[in-house]
């Protein structure tokens, strides 16, 4: 699977262009820009960006996402997750210290 940094993916923000990366996933739906049924700007809006934060809080059905993962392209090799950006993020024991 590909690798793309978060400068790479800012580059991809046209609608004959347009990437998204979504849980650390990258995603090119140029190609269903056109049938997103929340309607091209919405998609727009995120273009070029992370995602993650609107697509969870419109809320997603199961469909929604097996047609993002048809359009996955690779991966975000600096994703930054929600959680690590509002300083939530997930405790972790440091198995060294045991």
């Amino acid at each position: 699977m590909q690798r793309f940094g978060r400068s790479d993916l800012s580059k991809h923000h046209e609608l004959d262009d347009l990437w998204v990366s979504i849980r650390g996933k990258v995603y090119d739906v140029t190609k269903y820009a056109d049938d997103h049924p929340g309607g091209i700007e919405v998609l727009k809006d995120v273009a070029g960006y992370d995602g993650t934060e609107s697509f969870e809080y419109v809320g997603h059905s199961e469909d929604a996402y097996r047609t993002l993962e048809e359009f996955q392209i690779g991966l975000l090799v600096d994703h930054v997750s929600p959680q690590e950006r509002n300083g939530k993020a997930p405790i972790t024991a440091d198995k060294s210290a045991l």
